[in-house]
């Protein structure tokens, strides 16, 4: 017989709640991160992202490069 998943948010309004991982089933967790996988990918190769993201590099490069001098 399989486990019945309940799930019970008692978390102060003031803090993060807490996700036991664990209690994830394999499978609900390998789907998610294929769905998370995938919307990434989807972001990524949008131009305006890249750009972004190359812009990014550059000033963190010249930070690394401003902390060695």
């Amino acid at each position: 017989m399989a486990k019945k998943m309940t799930t019970v948010l008692r978390t102060p309004p003031d803090q993060m709640p807490r996700i036991d991982v664990s209690l994830i089933p394999d499978y609900v967790a390998k789907d998610f991160a294929q769905a998370v996988l995938e919307s990434v990918r989807r972001v990524y190769n949008d131009p305006d992202v890249q750009a972004d993201f190359q812009r990014w590099k550059a000033e963190q490069a010249q930070r690394q490069k401003e902390a060695t001098a």
